[in-house]
């Protein structure tokens, strides 16, 4: 918890966050450059090759979505994500939900990404949907990551 006593806090729905109808969605995010941010969800995973960090959160309908960080020199763009699992992958059945999309499964882990060689995975949009809520990533692991774009 964020109190400091060292405790987890209890899984399930923190909250649930409702916008005015004249919000402007595209200019809403998650500053991730402030030291003030924190997120305690599914995971954060780090950028291969920046010092920034992604979010992978995962919905009741065990949809994934990907939120990575604005306003850096990624701008927000990742090309691939991989999350270790410490239970086995095979019982996960992970279904790619973009045209294009390749998943990739390893020994205890998973990847999903476009391999046309320019595309980003979307921001704040559905990538992927899995059969079972992955309470088993393994944030420890060199295997998760996410890749940011070249581009």
């Amino acid at each position: 918890d964020l109190g400091g006593s060292g405790k987890p806090p209890p899984a399930g729905l923190v909250m649930t966050v409702t916008f005015t109808s004249g919000t402007d969605m595209d200019s809403v995010y998650i500053d991730f450059s402030s030291s003030t941010t924190v997120i305690c969800i599914l995971t954060c995973v780090p950028f291969t090759s920046t010092p920034r960090v992604a979010t992978v959160v995962q919905d009741k309908s065990n949809n994934l979505y990907l939120f990575a960080s604005p306003n850096t020199p990624t701008d927000g763009k990742a090309s691939t994500i991989e999350i270790a699992v410490t239970g086995a992958v095979d019982e996960s059945d992970i279904t790619p939900l973009l045209t294009d999309m390749t998943l990739q499964v390893g020994s205890g882990f998973f990847g999903l990404t476009i391999l046309d060689g320019t595309s980003n995975l979307p921001d704040g949009e559905a990538i992927a949907v899995t059969s079972r809520p992955l309470l088993d990533i393994d944030v420890d692991s060199v295997t998760t990551a996410v890749v940011a774009s070249p581009a």
